[in-house]
């Protein structure tokens, strides 16, 4: 499973949504249209994405508990 977060900060970001695979939760993310979409080399299966206005949303691997 993939979490996309939204965040305005360095220390406050909020869950948005959540996704089977990867490839889908980069899709909800993009077609947002951001400005710059960014994979993650040192972390697969994450990603950053920079939107207009200053929102940063989030793709991370979501741990199992």
């Amino acid at each position: 499973m993939f979490a996309v977060y939204e965040s305005t900060g360095v220390m406050h970001r909020s869950f948005r949504a959540s996704f089977a695979t990867f490839g889908e939760a980069c899709g909800y993310v993009e077609a947002l249209h951001p400005i710059c979409f960014e994979l993650d080399a040192d972390h697969p299966g994450c990603a950053d994405a920079y939107m207009p206005g200053g929102m940063i949303f989030v793709i991370e691997a979501e741990v199992a508990a």
